[in-house]
């Protein structure tokens, strides 16, 4: 058997267990981040999320710098683990006169999934074996996908601190079971100093639960996210670098985590960090370390890296910028790249 061909029996399980209402992993379709700005910095983007991708990260940086701001629109394309996972996503910015409204669109999907069972074997009455396997001609393919839509505002509440909520609207298909839910995020950003950053996220604050259609609920509990950055300039060579941080809590209860305060000791903790080389808000370079679990004890983490480049360009009439980003994750079952675009105008 292949490595696609294990990835995707392995993922083809994952799915059915989460379907059949093990509820412990139930959220971790949605953890899987977007943007490549904010996977090359190892996710680490709770203080300094902005754009339109904010209303993923932290609904309260959709408000960052909305004096003038811009109607924004991100695109990206995402493949994981050699191609077998694909994700993409759109999202918006909209300024309106008080608040900034965020929209944002993700898929991910497994596409050709090949179903076989016992009926699908050269010669059904016997065992699966090496001279006994399944005929390609009596299998069928599904897909496993999932859809979110999040809607989300962010507000300038003072010069230095800024609020936001989102509702997001969950669909999910493995085969010919579908499964609908909502939650909610909250989020705050501070910035007590000009060089200092500070977020909040609580994730799935009131508790989201997917339904499915076979009376199964899988349940999403909250996860607090904290985050801080700094921010140290470079006149001299017009540049700027960012360090960035971030913790995650969440109880080991169920969903993505499951936060519960009295439980800290046996939680779920997730540490992300990043920096990010700006020069003349032109060209990026981006480096973190995502998903190191365990703080209180052994873990695990990805390296990331990434890029960016930003600019006007004058043929573009009404475009006040455009942007392009790539970022790699570096995992045990194959690398994964994350490719987007931005548009200002």
């Amino acid at each position: 058997m292949s490595t696609s061909n294990r990835l995707v029996l392995f993922l083809t399980l994952v799915s059915a267990s989460v379907s059949s209402g093990a509820t412990r992993y139930a959220g971790d379709f949605l953890a899987v981040g977007v943007s490549p700005r904010a996977t090359g910095m190892g996710s680490a983007v709770t203080a300094i999320a902005a754009g339109p991708e904010a209303s993923y990260w932290n609904p309260a940086g959709l408000a960052a710098g909305m004096t003038g701001a811009p109607v924004s629109v991100a695109m990206e394309h995402a493949e994981r683990f050699g191609g077998v996972v694909k994700h993409d996503a759109v999202s918006a910015a909209i300024p309106l006169s008080r608040s900034v409204l965020g929209v944002f669109l993700f898929r991910g999907a497994v596409d050709g999934i090949i179903f076989a069972d016992s009926t699908t074997l050269v010669d059904p009455s016997l065992p699966l074996s090496e001279s006994n396997m399944p005929d390609p001609s009596k299998t069928r393919t599904f897909s496993n996908a999932d859809y979110v839509l999040h809607v989300a505002t962010g507000h300038m509440v003072a010069r230095t601190l800024r609020v936001g909520a989102g509702v997001k609207l969950v669909r999910r298909t493995i085969g010919g079971t579908a499964a609908f839910g909502y939650g909610v995020d909250l989020g705050a950003q501070w910035e007590p100093h000009p060089q200092i950053a500070l977020g909040l996220l609580v994730r799935d604050a009131t508790t989201t639960r997917v339904n499915w259609d076979n009376s199964r609920t899988d349940v999403v509990y909250p996860t607090v996210h904290t985050g801080a950055a700094f921010s140290f300039p470079f006149p001299r060579i017009n540049g700027r670098l960012v360090v960035a941080g971030n913790s995650t809590v969440g109880s080991e209860s169920g969903g993505y985590g499951g936060f519960a305060p009295w439980r800290v000791l046996n939680a779920r903790n997730v540490a992300n960090l990043g920096v990010e080389y700006e020069w003349r808000e032109t060209i990026a370079l981006r480096l973190g370390s995502q998903n190191v679990r365990g703080m209180l004890g052994p873990g695990s983490a990805e390296v990331t890296a990434g890029m960016g480049l930003r600019g006007h360009l004058p043929w573009f009439s009404g475009v006040r910028r455009m942007g392009v980003d790539l970022a790699w994750i570096r995992h045990t079952l194959r690398d994964s790249y994350r490719l987007g675009a931005t548009v200002e105008w």
